[in-house]
């Protein structure tokens, strides 16, 4: 199974978000998910989430490929809309441009997201009282 865990990066001394993913078990999927990962690292602006690096472990219960990112407070959309109910015009204003930006970097770079959905915009506090929408990675 996969999961993101809250890490310490001991080489960077940052918190770091680590994610193993479900589908890079074996050297066919780690090898599509390492090309995967450098293509979204070409994606750098304030409303895509960071992908620091992508390695892999050799663990007794086998090979474990994982990757690091921007550890990322907040909550998805997915989950604001499941609690509070839909988002105010303003604010779903506020979140389509800022989805909408982040995408627009992603396509100037040749990147095509493949899984936009809400469970993939977090919305991160941000100045006042703001949230910024950020886009989660676009890999498996």
């Amino acid at each position: 199974m996969g999961g993101v865990w809250k890490a310490e990066d001991l080489e960077l001394r940052t918190v770091v978000a680590l994610e193993t993913p479900r589908a890079a078990r074996d050297e066919r999927s780690r090898e599509r998910f390492r090309r995967e990962i450098l293509l979204a690292r070409k994606v750098t602006h304030p409303n895509v989430s960071r992908i620091f690096d992508f390695g892999a472990h050799d663990a007794a219960d086998g090979h474990v490929a994982f990757l690091t990112m921007e550890l990322l407070g907040g909550r998805t959309l997915e989950e604001s809309i499941a609690r509070e109910g839909p988002l105010p015009a303003g604010e779903a204003l506020r979140v389509l441009r800022d989805v909408a930006a982040a995408l627009s970097a992603a396509h100037a770079v040749g990147v095509v997201h493949r899984d936009l959905e809400c469970a993939k915009v977090m919305l991160v506090p941000g100045l006042g009282d703001a949230d910024r929408a950020l886009l989660k990675r676009t890999g498996p």
